[in-house]
This record gives C-alpha cells, sequence and structure tokens, in this order.
C-alpha cells in the first residue's frame, strides 16, 4: 500500500428548506480612495528590446453617476492632444521620440478613473516630460486653439482641402471651398451639442460624403498619414465606401463609382 499523504474527509448531512433561504442582497461596502498615489515612480526592470513609460494620472470624480460622462470627456480631450492627427503625436513621430506604440486610455473603476499615456522609447524620461509639458499647456487654456488648428492641418493638410477667407465672426473656425464651388465650415464652440464623443467608425451615423476620383489612392494617402480606415470597395451601392473620422470624431466618407 502506498500512502499519499492527502487525507479524504466524507461528511453527510440532509440539508434543512431553511438552508436555501434568500439572503436579502449582497452588502459590498468599498473603502474610501485615498486622493493621492501610492508611488509616484515606479520603475521596473523586464526583459524587454526597448524601453516603455506610462504616464498615470488619477480621476477621483468620475465615480458614480458622472462615470460615463466623466470618461467620454476625458477620452475626447486625450484624442485631442495625442492623438494621431495632434501636433503633440505628429511632432515627436516625426523625431523619433515616439512610433505606432504610443497609445492613450481613460478607465474608470468603481471608486476612481484613471488616465494612461505612453510608449516605448530610447528616451522614457524625455518623453515624460514632454507628455507633462502637453498637459500643463492644455490646462493653461490652449486646448481650443490647438484643435481648430489640429482640425486645419487635417482638412487642409490630410484632405487637401482649400481654405478661403472668411467673415471677421466672433468667434474662431475656418473655411473651405471645394473643387465644385461648395464651401465646408468649421466652427470653434464652447459648448457644442452634436459631437459624437468617440472617435470610433460608425457606418449608420451620421457623416458628410465626398466623391473622389482615384479611390485607391485616397486609400493609401489616409493610410500614409495615419488615418484609420474602413475599406469597403464591395457593397450594395454603386460605388466603392471609405469610412473615416476627423479629430473630432465626426464620420467621414469618401466613395468613388465602380
Amino acid at each position: 500500500m502506498v500512502s499519499t499523504g492527502v487525507s479524504i474527509l466524507v461528511a453527510e448531512k440532509t440539508l434543512s428548506p431553511e438552508a436555501f433561504k434568500a439572503q436579502g442582497p449582497i452588502q459590498r461596502h468599498w473603502p474610501a480612495e485615498p486622493p493621492g498615489v501610492k508611488d509616484r515612480v515606479v520603475r521596473a526592470e523586464m526583459a524587454v528590446s526597448r524601453p516603455r513609460v506610462l504616464i498615470g494620472f488619477k480621476d477621483l470624480d468620475s465615480a458614480g453617476a458622472k462615470a460615463l460622462e466623466r470618461e467620454i470627456q476625458s477620452s475626447v480631450v486625450l484624442d485631442q492632444l495625442f492623438g494621431r492627427s495632434s501636433e503633440f503625436y505628429t511632432r515627436h513621430y516625426e523625431s523619433g521620440l515616439i512610433d505606432d506604440s504610443f497609445s492613450f486610455s481613460y478607465n474608470s473603476e468603481d471608486a476612481f478613473g484613471f488616465s494612461l499615456i505612453g510608449a516605448e522609447t530610447d528616451e522614457p524620461e524625455k518623453l515624460a516630460e514632454e507628455i507633462l509639458l502637453e498637459l500643463h499647456k492644455a490646462k493653461k487654456g490652449h486646448l481650443k486653439q490647438k484643435d481648430l488648428e489640429r482640425s486645419k492641418r487635417f482638412y487642409g493638410g490630410v484632405l487637401g482641402f482649400k481654405e478661403i477667407p472668411r467673415p471677421g465672426f466672433s468667434f474662431e473656425g475656418a473655411w473651405y471651398e471645394l473643387a465644385d464651388g461648395r464651401q465646408f465650415h468649421l466652427i470653434v464652440h464652447d459648448r457644442p451639442l452634436t459631437l459624437r464623443g468617440t472617435s470610433d467608425i460608425d457606418l449608420r451615423d451620421g457623416h458628410l460624403a465626398f466623391r473622389v476620383e482615384d479611390f485607391d489612392g485616397a486609400v493609401s494617402h489616409l493610410r500614409t498619414a495615419g488615418v484609420e480606415c474602413i475599406v469597403r470597395p464591395e457593397n450594395v451601392t454603386p460605388w466603392k465606401q471609405l469610412y473615416f473620422t476627423d479629430p473630432d470624431g465626426n464620420v467621414i466618407e469618401l466613395n468613388a463609382l465602380r
């Protein structure tokens, strides 16, 4: 006989019907989240080919009914500051400080929310400094102006729209003229009601549609510029379709006859 060193206990008991009665709602008690962070800087030695830096920010205003609203607002701001059409991304991608691994996100927990921004880079300290500097400038009130400049780079630079003079309105914006004489207007608004709050490409959401002559060239151009696209050359319509979003999340369609 071989002893395994395991003891087996068999217990037999007939449970009464009372044992299956409902015990009421589960009560969960969450401890108060401290306002500070546990460690301001954490360094870890890992077997990776390049260093990676992540900057995190704690948000105590995201709990409860505010969670969804806060998540949408924070995601929009992060995309405005650090998205692929932002000045920050363009400048540091071209300098080599960041690459395609650069990312950002906002996450909500039961008691708090947090943002993460970072990338693989050969200069983690410099990237951390540049991220903090960009956030500091936005906090000082430069966000709206940068939003307009970013949108102008997208429509004028990436899409090639021709900017034209606009009247001296009391609010900022930009006017563009298309090849067929139609105009396209950008407007800076403090409290817009029509922003989608996301850069996800939803083909069924309200969108602008433009006809192009070179469909494959448009796809190649946008992808080279780092614009995420959904390409539908085969569909129930008489034309090829290409969908993407502008820096504020507005859905745009480009199409061409087959």
